[in-house]
């Protein structure tokens, strides 16, 4: 009654007035009628309202319409207009679902669960709540429901649910890298025409915000701010626009529906701002739009994938890669095809030999390096991990080492140089440098070897690989140095799986904690497997120093002329008399050592050389 004793008012006055006054009760009229013909309450029910949503919202909650378990990689989320409902907006009058006609998309459905928002009564009661507050509501709906919790969401809005979606990722930019589209239909973009009438009768504060641009402060605002979003992160918009008067009236014409959109708006012959989202077949244009934009921007086609290996083989369910170096020097290209930058991450099903990459990130239109290398242990014919990325699923990759004689060569090459490289920086520095300084002399000495191997290498990196090379000739001091120069080069890295088990190696071998924290998760090993470990690993560092026993033996005698170093000269000392073949020698090293300075490192060394002394008599 408030509204027509509003608008009964408004026709008193001149008759010049007239005719403009008569122009605001039709519009008042198409405003309730926009309302009361938006649709039932739930898919299947007759387009016409069972329950009149009246101008303050829809009479149905938001909830998930179809949810799969396990959950789909992609959640479509509808968002109707601030006068429509959650589910009769997208429902024809055959009770024929826009939800239904996605879930039977070929190649799609099955790949996305669909929620639909609705603005409740409650949320609009008395002109309470402004777009501001709707996009708010949006986001504490979308985060109750797990909306946020998938890898990628889409939106698909219509009429003003379309600027709300737009504030929503403006106020709430952490969620832009998870929606890579946003689908309006029939939006108002630079303000409809029709709302210069309708602000005089109705009392909601929605309805002003769609005044024209020039004097809007509202979509001034969303303009400025939704281009100021990166446009790596900003999501592809694509439009659909009516082309049927709506009682008369063209509530969102062609000029007022294309500002924000990537590229012109399809027209959707026959559809008017109401019909345009209540489309009758899978064949209807307005369905086709969503289709084609699902499925060129969210999930690739096999012509254009969003995601291109050049350097790795398709072969059966997997992909192959061919490493034939130890040292990061493998550059696996991995391509982005697609307009939005394409994260991914990587997990190992191996026993975390090789080294990888956990996630990064591919901008648009770019090709990214995952940088594979071999830890310093026994070389194997073939390793294997998985590479994991929104919405493409995951790809199992195993890694074949062609030649791993070659491979298992220029990785002693690498170790022995580094060796060499140490002991000539140590023959440059006076006696009394401070151990600090010297373990960050000798850390650069042999990085300066694995950054001329793989000179592409990120530093960190660099950084972490020579760390893991230091610990597993046992150098732990200096291993310790160079991983906390990768922690100071980039703190991110020290949160790796690859810095975790450089870490571990460290603490293990030393008996010092390591005072690094991160995400990764290292698993355990099994005292059994921890043991054969250890054994092929020192059978692996003596085979080594025998391919070069004298870069090995020098450096052993610089340590040793060291005061503080002399543990770590003695332990190699032994190390050289064990490949050597002279175990009874190596063993006194090995005690002397221990002598020196103990570790549970040289204790391991003590009791492997005694087994195998043992085993040598039972022989």
């Amino acid at each position: 009654m408030g509204i027509l004793r509003r608008v009964s008012a408004f026709l008193g006055g001149s008759r010049r007035q007239g005719a403009w006054r008569l122009a605001a009760v039709a519009v008042m009229s198409l405003v309730l009628c926009l309302s009361a013909c938006s649709g039932g309450d739930k898919p299947g029910e007759s387009g016409a309202a069972t329950h009149p949503v009246g101008t303050d919202g829809s009479t149905t909650p938001p909830k998930w319409v179809y949810q799969s378990t396990p959950h789909a990689q992609v959640a479509v989320v509808f968002v109707h207009g601030i006068f429509g409902d959650t589910l009769g907006t997208w429902t024809n009058d055959n009770g024929t679902t826009f939800f239904k006609l996605l879930k039977d998309m070929p190649g799609i459905g099955d790949r996305v669960d669909v929620y639909a928002f609705g603005f409740e009564s409650y949320m609009f009661k008395g002109g309470s709540l402004d777009m501001l507050g709707a996009a708010d509501k949006l986001d504490d709906y979308l985060k109750a429901a797990g909306v946020w919790d998938y890898p990628s969401v889409v939106f698909v809005a219509h009429s003003m649910g379309g600027l709300v979606v737009m504030r929503e990722l403006v106020k709430h930019r952490e969620h832009l890298d998870q929606v890579p589209l946003l689908v309006l239909y029939a939006t108002p973009q630079e303000g409809a025409s029709i709302t210069s009438l309708a602000q005089h009768v109705v009392s909601n504060p929605a309805i002003a915000e769609m005044f024209q641009l020039d004097s809007n402060t509202y979509l001034q605002t969303l303009d400025s701010d939704w281009r100021s979003l990166d446009k790596e992160l900003r999501p592809t918009v694509v439009c659909a626009r009516e082309t049927k008067e709506t009682h008369g009236v063209m509530i969102v014409p062609m000029s007022s529906s294309s500002r924000f959109c990537d590229d012109a708006p399809s027209a959707i012959g026959g559809a008017d701002h109401l019909s345009i989202v209540k489309p009758q077949s899978a064949d209807d244009h307005a369905v086709v739009v969503l289709f084609n934009a699902l499925r060129e921007i969210v999930f690739g086609t096999p012509e254009h994938p969003l995601l291109a290996l050049p350097s790795f083989k398709a072969e059966d369910n997997h992909w192959t890669f061919d490493l034939h170096s130890p040292s990061g020097d493998n550059a696996a290209v991995l391509t982005n095809n697609g307009k939005h930058m394409l994260n991914y991450t990587t997990t190992a099903d191996s026993d975390l030999q090789l080294w990888r990459p956990d996630q990064g990130g591919i901008p648009s239109g770019h090709s990214g390096v995952l940088m594979l290398a071999i830890r310093p242990s026994v070389i194997r014919a073939q390793y294997s991990f998985d590479i994991q990325v929104p919405v493409l699923g995951q790809r199992h990759v195993i890694v074949r080492v062609p030649d791993v004689s070659a491979v298992q060569g220029k990785q002693d090459e690498l170790l022995s140089t580094m060796a060499a490289h140490m002991k000539e920086y140590l023959a440059t520095v006076p006696p009394t440098l401070s151990a600090e300084e010297r373990n960050a002399g000798l850390a650069a000495a042999a990085g300066d070897v694995l950054a001329k191997a793989s000179p592409d290498l990120p530093p960190s990196a660099r950084w972490v690989m020579t760390a893991d090379a230091l610990a597993f000739v046992g150098l732990n001091d200096v291993a310790s140095h160079a991983l906390n120069k990768a922690g100071q080069t980039s703190p991110d890295i020290l949160r790796s799986t690859n810095a975790q088990l450089v870490a571990q190696s460290i603490a293990t071998q030393s008996g010092k904690p390591q005072q690094i924290t991160g995400d990764a998760v290292v698993p355990k090993l099994t005292t059994e497997v921890a043991n054969a470990k250890f054994v092929a690993n020192q059978d692996r560092l003596s085979h080594i120093i025998a391919t070069d026993p004298q870069a090995w033996t020098d450096l052993s005698a610089k340590f040793q002329d060291i005061p503080v170093m002399q543990s770590e000269g003695l332990g190699l000392k032994g190390d050289v008399l064990k490949a050597q073949g002279k175990v009874e020698d190596a063993k006194k090293a090995y005690i002397d050592a221990g002598k020196a300075k103990s570790s549970p490192l040289i204790d391991r060394k003590i009791e492997a050389v005694k087994l195998q002394q043992t085993q040598q008599i039972h022989l």
